[in-house]
Formats: structure tokens, sequence, C-alpha cells
């Protein structure tokens, strides 16, 4: 139960749980991609996220967005 605005900070020694994690943030995410249909998602579609590690202003870098080797450094805000 984060309060608006808070910032929460993930790092992960591979970036595919994290575009799993903004998957699931993603508004009607359904079962098909849920593991368990037990869990509420829906607080998850009050973050909003920045790679912190992006290459966003490096096209060189751009196709390793998608990696799944790490690390990886992503920042969700609550809105």
């Amino acid at each position: 139960q984060a309060r608006v605005g808070a910032l929460l900070y993930f790092v992960e020694p591979t970036p595919w749980q994290l575009h799993r994690l903004i998957r699931l943030s993603k508004k009607g995410s359904k079962a098909s991609d849920n593991a368990r249909t037990d869990v509420d998602y829906a607080p998850l579609e009050g973050l909003r996220f920045v790679w912190l590690d992006s290459s966003m202003h490096s096209p060189e870098l751009q196709p390793l967005d998608g990696r799944v080797g790490g690390p990886a450094v992503l920042l969700a805000i609550k809105v």
C-alpha cells in the first residue's frame, strides 16, 4: 500500500523479472500471463516505470533494452 508519489527501486541480476513486473502492471493483465489466478495484480496498475539503466540516449545500445542478460535497474513511481 504505497502512497502516491512513492518511489520503488528494483535491481535484478537479470531483467526478465522486471519485464514481467511491467507486463503484470498493464491494465487488464489476465491469468494467461499470471502464474497464479488467486493473486490480485490491480495494485500494480498504479505504477509507472523508468529504466535507470536505459539506453534512451544511446541508439547503439537500444537493442539491449529487451535483453535477458543483466543487470537491470528499474524505478517505479506510484501514481
